[in-house]
Parts: structure tokens; sequence; C-alpha cells
């Protein structure tokens, strides 16, 4: 072994010399190539040479001593146009590139000096900001308060109406956030949360310059770089706008480290090697830990590589499946985080899906540079060009990343999920496909800047001897005018990102003054008496903040980010206020709807009032008799006591459900815990027991299924991982592997007719089955057809005039009819629970070209069997079945229909109103998991 470390640090040292001694000699050729011009030049062209330069210092005397005349202007442009001139003569003698090691150090330092001066007054700019900041600061107190105790908190009681945030929501952003806040013994965990922000966005300007620096020069790349570092987007495509505005930390890390992964991808395509092998293994599960966007990334680039290998020339297609054997073996030992994760957040989580968008919808935004909003409108519509360009480049690198950023492009549309049925599934139907523009969008800035420098290159050569003079003379005044233009764009957009950067909440004073009275509020509360605050007007997420400050329970009715506990609280009404011990209401700006007016209190533009029917109860008996007391009530264990009766009382805790928690009793131990209504006919659930008399624990201790999914198949990587690298490290085992692997790919090559005419056969067959078998399946949702081809049988009229037939148009992917297009699309019409947004389905739109009301008839027919779900916007839409049978699409409604051995025939009519219409019909299991929550019974199940 250390003969073996011995050899591998002399390659090492010996590498470095190398690179040494090649970056001397490039400098050396440069002088020795300028001493021979001039040289070459003789008397004649050394006296022009002279003639040139008597001419540069007159005129740059001229432009000094006379700097109000038009003499100065004129001599101001020759010298432009000299400097020009004299840097395209000295273009060909220059080195043409120095050692990547080198380019990568200096664009890592040019782009972090860059972000260091950009971001110098929000580096030390602590305060409260708005949108996800909240949540992310409550999350990261608690997360640090669990880690100073020695473990991870699995529950938060004063977040929300009670949340297991770090289960339910990446939690390694915050534990590398709250390890650093450790360190530097911060207590300001706001300037650790704007810090850990200019850290991520300046990361993803280093890595845009260094994947750049794979395709283009070193200039060009930090192009990029810089162009990344000022970019102010918006929440869904990334950029300045949702990561200091918006605050969305998680994705943004995992887009920001993303191109290390794909670098390391570049170099085992380039010269397969350990190292690189080892950086996307350990790259994919981090980038996956941060957040489940990683997952995508890392399909997308599987995707590109498969790609690759089919398009690529200059390099053996087994390479490019090697490398996506390592992006799978990266991917499988990222299972450990992303099966658990995902199955625990299908059942237990809220959703912000947003459905994929129309072609003509998409090119329309393509036309009008908003496919990804973007700071730089020319670069990304370069990149959509550079993309197809890098395709057709036959190259491996260009291929890479020109299939990754089409991959996510066509991923927007909704086309692809209608025509491969990947709609409607409960894992696309909480998608949110708008995430996929900033997964793009650091590729899509190389593959702009990849078609520039092919545009700039191709120009160039054509531009020889003199021609390249006068062409250097004509750019440099271009590239002056350009300048003073893109210096006052760059400051405007610096001043922007410090100001999103610098966004404060609504009157900071006053929130000062609430958290004064807050802790005082902490200071009083007990067991006991527990009580939470409600803000009325909290889509800011403003009350986290005070959550973070002083621990005082808080909580809004709605959804917000990195607080996803699906059951909570579900609306304002007196029952949930009274269930969820909402003792506070506060509003920002006038005093709050609900509360008491004779207790309001006032905190600057913060109002405050208190409820008059709160008593404080964490617990309440809902069946049987006695009187819970609460003992105990901290975030990983509750202690209550039933009192006043000697038989078993149903106690309902104000929390929303969570399937860890177990209740033991101090004489029968374990009991069942189950699944309540927060409110009677809710759909949230609250946790629940039947308790004897005497004390109960309650702690999040319970197993959940998916507590040990991924593990498996995670293992089995890891060994795969271990051994080739125990393979890779011998030289005499590398050997034997690489003389087989040469026999295989031999008898392939042998084989490959044979082969592939068995695969397509193979496909062309399981193809058939899945169709027939698929035939025979309910249908998931109501659709006309799959975008290229039409089922139905469409008529529409103006009213009061004659049915007129609409044939299908597969170029417009549904049935034009005079003035109404009626297509399938995807929608947001259908939710299951009020603080989740609409899942992504398919619907059925009915797109009228003008305000006329347009009157439509759809019969087709479809195999409908067990719950759907149906719903219509923009007005209703009838259903009429073939026994006779109607049923209307109006808002959501169940609808349950019988088995049927034929599909059956459905007539749909309606009337559009001036935007359109949609409806749909999808069937409930492929929206909905089975939760499988345990009711309570009637009666206590244990005498």
């Amino acid at each position: 072994m250390r003969a073996h470390l011995h050899r591998r640090l002399a390659a090492v040292r010996g590498h470095a010399r190398t690179q040494r001694a090649k970056l001397q000699a490039a400098f050396a050729d440069a002088r020795h190539a300028g001493q021979r011009t001039w040289h070459e030049l003789g008397t004649s062209g050394r006296r022009a040479a002279g003639v040139i330069a008597a001419a540069v210092a007159a005129s740059a005397l001229t432009a000094w001593l006379f700097p109000d005349t038009v003499a100065a202007g004129v001599a101001s442009i020759a010298l432009v146009m000299a400097l020009g001139a004299g840097a395209a003569g000295a273009a060909p003698v220059c080195p043409r590139s120095i050692p990547r090691w080198l380019s990568a150090v200096l664009l890592t330092a040019l782009v972090a000096a860059a972000g260091a001066i950009i971001y110098c007054s929000s580096w030390s700019n602590p305060g409260w900001r708005n949108f996800d900041w909240g949540p992310h600061h409550a999350n990261l107190a608690h997360m640090l308060e669990g880690l100073r105790a020695g473990h991870i908190p699995r529950w938060e009681h004063s977040v929300s109406s009670g949340d297991a945030s770090y289960e339910l929501y990446p939690f390694l952003p915050y534990y590398l956030a709250a390890r650093a806040a450790q360190l530097t013994d911060a207590t300001d965990l706001t300037l650790v949360l704007i810090r850990s922000a200019i850290v991520i966005h300046v990361l993803g300007a280093i890595g845009g310059a260094l994947l750049a620096r794979r395709l283009m020069p070193w200039p060009a790349a930090l192009v990029v770089g810089l162009a990344l570092l000022v970019d102010v987007g918006s929440t869904h495509s990334g950029g300045g706008d949702g990561l200091f505005l918006m605050g969305v930390s998680h994705s943004a890390l995992a887009n920001a480290v993303w191109p290390v992964v794909l670098i390391a991808t570049l170099d085992a395509l380039e010269r397969p090697r350990l190292g690189a092998s080892i950086r996307i293994w350990l790259g994919v599960p981090f980038v996956v830990a941060c957040h489940p966007l990683g997952v995508v990334l890392a399909i997308a680039t599987a995707l590109a590589l498969v790609l690759v290998a089919l398009l690529a020339r200059d390099l053996p297609p087994r390479r490019a499946l090697f490398a996506l054997a390592h992006v799978v073996v990266g991917i499988a030992l990222a299972a450990v985080f992303w099966a658990p994760f995902g199955a625990r957040l299908m059942l237990h989580g809220i959703h912000f899906a947003t459905p994929a968008e129309s072609p003509w919808q998409l090119f329309a935004q393509f036309m009008n540079g908003s496919l990804v909003e973007t700071s730089f409108v020319p670069l990304v519509v370069a990149g959509v060009v550079g993309a197809l360009i890098a395709l057709l480049s036959r190259r491996a690198a260009p291929t890479l990343l020109g299939a990754f950023v089409a991959i996510f492009l066509v991923g927007l549309a909704d086309q692809v999920y209608l025509l491969l049925d990947l709609t409607p599934s409960p894992e696309l139907a909480r998608f949110s496909v708008m995430r996929l523009r900033s997964a793009a969008k650091i590729a899509l800035y190389v593959c702009g800047m990849y078609v520039t420098t092919l545009l700039l290159r191709e120009l160039a050569s054509r531009w020889r001897g003199r021609a390249r003079l006068l062409l250097g003379a004509v750019v440099a005044v271009l590239a002056l005018g350009a300048v003073r233009g893109a210096a006052p764009f760059m400051d405007r957009h610096r001043v922007v990102i410090d100001e999103l950067s610098a966004q404060m909440i609504p009157d900071p004073e006053g929130m000062k003054q609430l958290v004064t009275w807050a802790r005082e509020q902490m200071r009083d509360m007990t067991p006991a008496r527990f009580g939470r605050l409600l803000h009325e007007n909290g889509r800011w997420h403003n009350v986290y903040h005070l959550n973070a400050e002083t621990g005082l329970p808080t909580l809004w009715v709605g959804g917000s980010s990195a607080l996803f506990l699906r059951e909570r609280i579900e609306d304002t009404s007196p029952a949930s206020l009274r269930r969820f011990n909402v003792r506070w209401v506060m509003h920002q700006g006038k005093p709050p709807k609900l509360g008491d007016p004779a207790t309001e209190r006032r905190f600057g533009s913060y109002i405050v009032r208190e409820l008059p029917d709160w008593d404080g109860r964490f617990a309440r008996v809902e069946r049987g008799r006695g009187e819970a007391v609460v003992t105990r009530l901290d975030d990983e264990h509750i202690e209550v006591e039933l009192r006043g009766t000697d038989e078993p009382a149903l106690v309902v805790l104000g929390m929303g459900y969570y399937p860890r928690w177990q209740a033991r009793h101090e004489q029968r131990g374990l009991l069942p815990v189950y699944a309540t209504p927060t409110i009677p006919g809710g759909r949230l659930r609250a946790v629940a027991a039947w308790l004897p008399p005497g004390r109960t624990s309650f702690r999040p201790t319970g197993a959940l299924p998916s507590d040990g999914r991924g593990r498996g198949v995670a293992g089995l990587a890891a060994v795969l991982a271990v051994a080739m690298v125990v393979l890779w490290s011998w030289g005499r085992t590398r050997r034997r592997a690489l003389r087989v692997m040469a026999r295989g790919s031999s008898r392939l090559r042998a084989a490959g007719r044979g082969l592939a005419v068995g695969a397509v056969a193979l496909g062309t067959l399981g193809l058939v089955l899945a169709g027939a078998l698929g035939s025979r399946r309910p249908a998931p949702a109501l659709q006309l057809g799959n975008g290229l081809w039409g089922a139905a049988k469409v008529e529409a009229r103006a009213p009061d005039t004659p049915w007129t037939h609409c044939s299908y148009s597969w170029m417009r992917g549904g049935y034009r009819c005079p003035q109404v297009l009626i297509h399938d699309a995807t929608g947001a019409l259908l939710n299951d629970a009020p603080p989740s947004t609409p899942f992504a389905v398919p619907v059925i739109a009915v797109s009228p070209d003008d305000e006329e009301q347009i009157e439509f008839r759809i019969e087709l027919e479809a195999r409908l069997a067990g719950a759907y779900w149906g719903a219509s916007a923009g007005g209703k839409t009838t259903v009429a079945l073939d026994g006779g049978a109607t049923l209307t699409l109006a808002g959501r409604r169940e609808h349950a229909f019988a088995p049927a051995e034929e599909p059956r025939t459905l007539i749909l009519t309606g009337r559009t109103k001036p935007k359109g219409l949609q409806f749909t019909l999808v069937r409930r299991t492929r929206l909905e998991p089975d939760r499988a929550y345990p009711a309570p019974p009637e009666s206590p199940p244990w005498r």
C-alpha cells in the first residue's frame, strides 16, 4: 500500500512539473514569435510601424491637450481603433490557451472577487426578510437548538400547528447552516441565512464559469460567470429574485452544485479516471440531499448521456455509457435520501404543483424573451439556439450540455406528458414543472455563450492579414459602445440585486416591539395554558420570524415553504381556532377581523387581538368524561393526565397528525394513536388516543414504512462503488478488467446487427402488449387523444346556429372548430386539502378565438370504474352517460362509476365564457395515495 501511495504521489508531482513546463514553453513561444515578427517586418515595415506609433502618440497628445474640441473626439476614436488593430495584429502570436487548471483558478478568483464586490454590503446586513425566509429562520433556530442538545429534532410544536420540518423538507442545508452558526458562534441567524444565500449564489456563478470553460476560452467563460452573478431572474427561473427576495435557497443550492457533477461527467467522457467517478458518486447524493430537484437533474443528465452515446463521434459510445453507469450509481447511492423522503412527502406532505404549458404558449414566451426569465434575454435566446447547434455538433461535451438543456425545455410542454401518458400520476400531479426553468438556466447560459464564441471564431477565420487589422479597429469601436452601455446596465443590476438582498419585512421597528411582547407571553405560558398566534395576512410568512426569535407558537392558515405537514389547521372557524389553541390574532396594517376589539394592542403597524373563547387546553376530551391536563409540553415529549374519571376517554391533541406519534401509559404501556378530523366534516386530521385515567406520554418515536426505503439499493451501489475503486486502484486487476471489457466490446460489435434487430422486435412486442393491457384498464382521466391523434367526435357552434363538425389538427394538438380550439392540456382544477396548491392534472380545454360564446359537444368512449374527481373552471360541463344518467362538472366533486365490461359512451356539452373553459375527470387513485390513517373507534379498543 505504501509503495502504491508513493507511486501515485510521484505521478502527481510529475504531472505538476509537466504543466509548469508547458506554461513556460507557451510564454516563451509567444515572446520568440513576437521577436521573429519584428525582425520579419524589415526596414520598411519597421519604418511604417514607427509612423503609426507617432500618429498614435500625436492622437493621444491631442485628446489630452484639447479635450473639448472636435479634434480630440476624432483623436480618441483613432486611439481606440489603433488599440483594436494592435490587439488583432498581436492575436496570432499570443498564447492560444493557458492550462485548464490555471484558467479554473483564474475564473474562480475573478468571479469570487466580483461577488465580494457586489455583495459586500449585504454580507453584513442582518434583518427579517419576507416570504420563505421566515420559515427558514424558524427551522434553522430549532435545528440549532436541537444540535446543541445533541440530536436533530423530529417535531416542532411552535411552528404552524406542529410540523415535522426536517422529515418533510430537505434538512441538509439547515444542518450545514446550523453547524456554520455553531462554528462561528453566531447569535443573529438572519445574518447566517443571508450569508448562506450569497455563498450559494456565488458558488453557482463559479460553477457556471468552470462549466463554460470546458467549451470555450476562459474570457468567454468569465462572461457566463459574471452574468450569473448579477442575474435577477425570477422565483421559478432562478437568479437573485428567487434566492434573495423569496428565499428559495434549497433548490438554488442544488442548482449551484450540479455544474460540479456535470464537469466530473465531462472529465469521465474525455478521459475516464477514478477521481471523476468518485466526484459523480459523491456529487449526486449531495445534490439530492439538498433538494428533490437533484433527482430530476440526475435523470436529465442520464438521458443526455444516452444522446451523447448515440450522436457524438469524437469518442467511442462506451465512454458515454460508462459515464451513464456512474450517474446511475450516484442515483442509487442517493436512494437513501430520495426514497424515504419521497414516500413521506407523498403521504404526509403538502404540494406546490404547477402544470406544464402548451407548446404555443412556450413558443410565444421564447419569442418575447420570457421562456426563462432573465436579465440577459439575448443570452437565453442564443442559449436555445446554442443547445440545438450543440446537439448537431457530434462532439461529446457540447452534445451533453445541449441535450441537458433540451430535455428541460421539452419538459416544460404539456404535450410530452400527455403523449407518453405520464399524467395523471401521484408524483407528477405534485410536481412543479416551473422548476425546470431554474434547473436549465446555468447550462442555457453556457450554450448561449458557446454559440456566440462559435460565431466569433468563424468571423475571425475569414479576416486575415491586413483585413484582420481593419476588423480589430471596427470591433474596438463597437466594443467601446457596448462597454459604455453595459457598464451602467451592470451597475443598475448590482443595485437591484443589493436591494433584493436587503428587502426587509414591513415595519421592522414594530416587529421589534412585537418580539418584546412575545417574550413576555412566553414567560407566562405553561403546558396547561398553551396558546398560538395566528397571522391573518401572513402570506409573507413574517410571523415565523417571531417564532424564531422568541419561541412563541405561530401559524397562519395556508401553505408555506419549509413547513410541509399536510395535517394542520384547515380554516379560521371557531372550531379550528379552539382545536389549535389560537389565543391571539395579528394583522399588519389594519385591525384583524377576529378577536375582541377591547383587547387590541398595537406594535407599530402590527395589531394584535385576543380571542375571548381561548382556554389554553392543548388536550381535550372529545368522547367520555373527565379532564385532560397537560403537565409537560416539549417538542418531542407531551405528558397528558386524565383526571376526574375512572373510565377511558378519547383525548384529542391540538396539533396536526403525524404517524410517528406514539402514546405510552404509565401502567398499560403502548396505546394506539388515531387520526381524527380537526373539525366536524374536515379533511385534515389531528392526533387522538383513547386514554385510561392516569398519566400518558406522547413521543414522535414510531417507525414509518418509509424509514428503510432505499437502504438496500444504496447499499448495493456502495458495494459496487467500493469494488470499482479497489478494482481500478491496482494495475493488475485494472488490466484484466480492461481486457475483459475489450473482448466484450468486440463481441458486441460483431453481434451488433442481430442484437439491434432483436431489441427492435422485443420493443415492438412490448409496445403492443402494453397497449392491449392498457386499453383494458380503467381510464386514468378523460382525454380527447394523445396530442398527435384524436379519439373523439367534436362539434361546436355559436348560439342558435347549426352544429359544425370539428376535425383533428395534429399541428395544434386538438380539434380545430370555427372560432374555437378544443384540445387536451394540463391544468390546476383539483385539490385534496386547502393548504396545498391544486394538482397538475390532464384537462380538456375549450379555447375560443374571441370573446363570443361557443357551445360544444364532445362524444368519446372511456372505460370508467371506481371513484373519479371532476371539476370545471369557466363554466359548467354536463356529462351524459350511455345509460341515460347525467352528471355535472362544476367545482370539485367525486363521482363513482361501477365497473363495466365495455367502455362507456360519454357525451359532454357546455358553453364557454370569454376566457374559455376547462374541465377534468380524473381517477382518484391517480392523485391520492392510500394513507390508511387509523380512525378512532366509538369505544376504547380495550377495557
